[in-house]
């Protein structure tokens, strides 16, 4: 073996040094220091040296005291030096262990640089199931692989298994015959493993959905108790130009509209007692979304009273007609600007709005409203709306 470099610059001082141990150091002079100085070592680690840990071991140096382990079904060949961390003498297979028609297997090595292949067979045209299978039956092959990272053709290794490591990244999975005990060991370790894994997870997603349901019950609870103790009062104080938008799942899934807390919703008891049972004579018209009712207003005191919205049956002159519109217009205006509450009606049309005693016009059916954000000026929506 020889190996020859040329320098680009014939003025620099370059030379390739070997020491006892094997390790390559190439440096370059610097006349300026007056010394050597190294710009490149082989091996770059312990387990670059071919052998490190001997036969039928692997060599893994990320932190471990010793970098050396014997392979499955096998044990160190000088106990005495094993523990002197000097794995030279490398591993031979346990005492009494039968592979040879003993219903031995396989165990895999994930991860690894092959082992030396000088002395492997390979076959290009098998199969890795057929390349296992050809494996088993002779009982001098003591492992086996793929023959190229995409998973084809068989390499199949026969007597010693040297120069087996461990690599961070990549590699490639060889699989060790081993004999019935290693292998029913290796297999029942594997399923506690795998059972305590699935515990494992099994006992963390309970925990969560469990959280996720308690969670979810005490808000459900509380926004039910908290909408209970205001909704009573809501009619008490209801005035004559007062408006509430119901804002419920199914609107919000079907507008696009985001919650807000302080959107207040009715019961069904509440609406059935204020209606007088949804009487067709508290029926004033219909609107995008069904018919519009009047209700009662509940007095604290009495439970007497009553606001009726009721229409007009004579014709308005043009200056009535005239101040219909501008107070319309003022009341989207405060919808659109002046309320903390941005209100677009989406569906404004002569059927929604009503008319006081006084002929004075409220805007109804915020049913395809759409709430914006404070700062939000503009908004998309993936359905036609209005009627």
């Amino acid at each position: 073996m020889s190996y020859m470099f040329t320098m680009i610059n014939a003025s620099v001082l370059s030379r390739l040094t070997i020491n006892p141990d094997g390790y390559i150091r190439r440096s370059t002079w610097y006349e300026s220091q007056g010394k050597w100085v190294s710009f490149f070592t082989a091996p770059r680690d312990m387990c670059d040296r071919y052998g490190r840990c001997g036969p039928n071991s692997n060599c893994d140096d990320r932190g471990a005291e010793f970098e050396c382990t014997c392979l499955a079904g096998f044990e160190p060949n000088s106990p005495r030096d094993w523990f002197l961390k000097d794995g030279s003498a490398g591993c031979l297979r346990k005492e009494g262990a039968k592979v040879c028609g003993s219903g031995e297997g396989f165990v895999k090595v994930e991860s690894t640089k092959l082992p030396d292949a000088s002395a492997a067979r390979v076959n290009m045209n098998m199969s890795f199931e057929a390349c296992r299978e050809e494996c088993l039956k002779d009982c001098s092959c003591s492992a086996y692989a793929t023959a190229n990272l995409s998973g084809s053709g068989c390499l199949s290794w026969y007597g010693d298994l040297m120069d087996i490591r461990v690599l961070p990244e990549g590699g490639q999975d060889l699989y060790v015959r081993v004999d019935a005990i290693t292998l029913a060991e290796i297999q029942k370790q594997s399923k506690g493993f795998l059972a305590k894994k699935g515990m494992m997870a099994v006992l963390v997603v309970g925990a969560a959905v469990t959280m996720v349901l308690l969670v979810s019950s005490f808000l459900f609870l509380r926004k039910k108790i908290k909408g209970k103790g205001t909704q009573n009062n809501m009619l008490h104080n209801l005035s004559p130009g007062a408006t509430w938008l119901r804002d419920s799942p199914e609107e919000k899934e079907r507008d696009e509209s985001t919650t807000n807390s302080e959107l207040q919703l009715f019961d069904l008891n509440t609406i059935v007692e204020a209606t007088n049972n949804f009487s067709s004579q508290n029926k004033l018209g219909s609107g995008g979304f069904g018919s519009v009712f009047k209700v009662k207003r509940l007095s604290k005191d009495s439970g007497q009273g009553k606001i009726e919205y009721e229409t007009k049956k004579s014709l308005l002159d043009w200056k009535k007609r005239f101040e219909i519109i501008v107070r319309i217009a003022r009341g989207i205006l405060y919808l659109h600007q002046d309320s903390r509450l941005k209100v677009i009606h989406r569906d404004l049309k002569a059927s929604n709005v009503l008319l006081d005693a006084e002929m004075l016009p409220k805007i109804s059916d915020f049913g395809m409203a759409k709430i914006f954000g404070g700062n939000q000026i503009e908004g998309n929506t993936d359905r036609v709306v209005g009627t």
